[in-house]
């Protein structure tokens, strides 16, 4: 559309392109904020009076929707359009009754690209939640069993269970140990007791570890 349009000057190029720039980098989300120093000089632009002009003819030509800010302290907004690559056609009747046929280029709303920018950063924060999860150490487990009353022989076997899986439940990736610990010791304590309700005399938990001792 650009290459079409005999309106549009070298400098709106310019400064339409150091505009695209920008919503590229805020990840294709509307609106964007400007700064004018900042902007005139990323479209080598040496002169303010050229930098308004072409933001307003820009504007009137329909390629962004421009909202000046009169502060120097609030920074002004600029809605870029999007620009639909399919086209549509309109019959025109002349005046020997011959019907013609118009490509036009149409203008959508970014709802489709803000949605699919959201699921993008919706599953990119998903992917650094488990990158962000960082496995236990022996110590952190024996502790955490000691804090909740359970021996240090389930300790070790929650920890070398799960190291050896690598910290997997099933084939999903872990986020939270504790909670899988606590669940962990639970049903141990299920396991071990027996029908009357007591641990049996022999079993491992009849006997609790003495946890100053060391490994």
């Amino acid at each position: 559309m650009i290459t079409e349009d005999k309106r549009l000057k070298s400098w709106h190029v310019s400064l339409y392109y150091a505009l695209f720039h920008m919503w590229n980098a805020a990840n294709f989300n509307n609106p964007i904020m400007i700064n004018r120093s900042e902007l005139a000089k990323a479209a080598k632009l040496g002169s303010f009076n050229t930098y308004h002009k072409g933001m307003h003819q820009l504007e009137e030509w329909k390629y962004i929707i421009y909202e000046p800010s009169h502060s120097q302290f609030v920074p002004s907004v600029v809605h870029m359009c999007i620009f639909d690559t399919t086209h549509y056609t309109t019959e025109s009747t002349t005046g020997d009754s011959t019907s013609t046929t118009t490509d036009k280029q149409q203008m959508s709303p970014s709802n489709k690209r803000n949605k699919i920018t959201k699921k993008q950063e919706v599953k990119t924060k998903n992917t650094e939640s488990k990158s962000s999860f960082d496995p236990p150490k022996l110590a952190e487990v024996l502790e955490f069993f000691k804090e909740n009353n359970s021996v240090k022989r389930e300790a070790e076997l929650f920890f070398l269970h799960y190291e050896a899986v690598g910290w997997k439940s099933g084939k999903n990736d872990i986020l939270h140990w504790k909670p899988l610990a606590k669940k962990w010791m639970l049903n141990a304590l299920t396991l071990q007791t027996s029908p009357s309700g007591k641990l049996s005399p022999n079993h491992l938990h009849a006997k609790l570890t003495n946890y100053e001792e060391t490994l």
